[in-house]
């Protein structure tokens, strides 16, 4: 499944990475519609928690690198997201990896997509234009 046009930046590496986290999700979804087992929960889980730690990292240095004036607001919602993630492998941990646990998980996620993709690193791709002259 390719990346909606609405989530793509224009930024070649932020989009390859939006791009694999969009389709993990959507496979994971799918599955997800018929039940998952408590390992495929783990491991969706285990992906999230690294990409929160990989993405993030890039995407901070980037900013860091190119001087973006809104840096300490875009780093705090990462960690707010990496918070979540962390709460929700708490969270199914201690459900015993439900399938409760796992629509929490689809909310949660379908959730941050939407908001932080579409406005956060919509902003940052678009200062990055402005300040290269539309160069990415």
């Amino acid at each position: 499944m390719s990346l909606p046009d609405h989530l793509v930046t224009g930024h070649p590496e932020l989009d390859a990475q939006h791009q694999e986290l969009f389709e993990r999700t959507h496979d994971f979804f799918k599955k997800a519609k018929f039940g998952v087992s408590k390992e495929e929960l783990r491991r969706f889980l285990g992906y999230l928690h690294d990409y929160t730690i990989t993405h993030f990292r890039f995407e901070e240095a980037l900013m860091r690198d190119l001087h973006y004036p809104a840096i300490w607001d875009h780093e705090a919602e990462h960690v707010l997201f990496w918070r979540e993630v962390l709460g929700l492998m708490d969270h199914c941990e201690s459900m015993n990896y439900t399938t409760l646990c796992g629509a929490r998980v689809q909310s949660t996620v379908t959730r941050w997509l939407a908001e932080h993709i579409e406005k956060e690193d919509m902003a940052l791709a678009q200062w990055i234009r402005a300040k290269t002259d539309g160069m990415l």
